[in-house]
């Protein structure tokens, strides 16, 4: 009886590295035609005069929104065995990287300074909030203010002007909760936070007296590891 466990339980552990070799070689293929695709669009829409053809900016946005549920994917898939590597992080200079990804948004940063994160994983986070604002606040504009509070640790605050959020609070970043038939999966905010958390930091929803959406992230500072 003993032996026969064994020989299942090898057998299923073989099984989950090939589905896990599989979903990493299908990841790669995939991302590869994506990227490939919306820089084909950017270009015919850098060389086409504006509403020449009305298509492009929306195919544009598709093939973004398609990267980002495919990273996503890829992030919820790993989030409790990957490994972080922390080291110093300017916010502002990531923030100059997100800012090509929504050419409609505006992205006004104030401020600075330098987080201990891990690169990549604050780079998802920042950009799973804006895609946020983007896709179900219609937003226009987004507002991130940079500085330390009275501990020494570094405060972001991300506010934009879209039209806010009006389901159950506290639901909210759960996965695969649903507030209303037009609202997503809710994994970017999920993955936001325990990236967050993961980093040694915190997130938390801000609740507006007027319309918009606004998140405050805390992470430890250069200066208070």
């Amino acid at each position: 009886g003993g032996g026969a466990i064994i020989y299942y339980m090898l057998q299923l552990i073989r099984s989950h590295e090939q589905l896990k070799r599989f979903f990493a070689t299908f990841s790669h293929e995939l991302r590869t035609s994506i990227a490939s695709l919306r820089l084909q669009a950017e270009t015919l829409n850098d060389d086409h005069p504006q509403g020449d053809l009305p298509q492009l900016p929306r195919l544009i946005r598709e093939t973004i929104r398609l990267q980002m549920q495919l990273e996503n994917s890829l992030n919820l898939s790993q989030i409790e065995e990957a490994s972080l590597f922390l080291q110093t992080v300017s916010i502002k200079k990531m923030m100059s990287s997100v800012h090509h990804q929504w050419p409609g948004i505006s992205i006004n940063v104030t401020g600075d300074d330098e987080v201990y994160a891990d690169e990549r994983a604050l780079y998802a986070v920042m950009t799973n909030i804006i895609q946020n604002s983007s896709t179900h606040g219609s937003a226009t504009e987004v507002h991130v203010a940079i500085k330390s509070d009275e501990n020494g640790e570094s405060l972001i605050v991300l506010e934009d002007n879209g039209k806010g959020f009006d389901g159950d609070w506290s639901k909210l970043s759960q996965l695969f909760v649903r507030h209303n038939h037009k609202s997503g999966s809710g994994v970017g905010l999920y993955l936001a936070r325990a990236l967050v958390e993961k980093m040694n930091g915190q997130l938390n929803f801000l609740r507006q007296q007027t319309q918009g959406f606004a998140v405050e992230i805390k992470l430890p500072s250069r200066g208070s590891v």
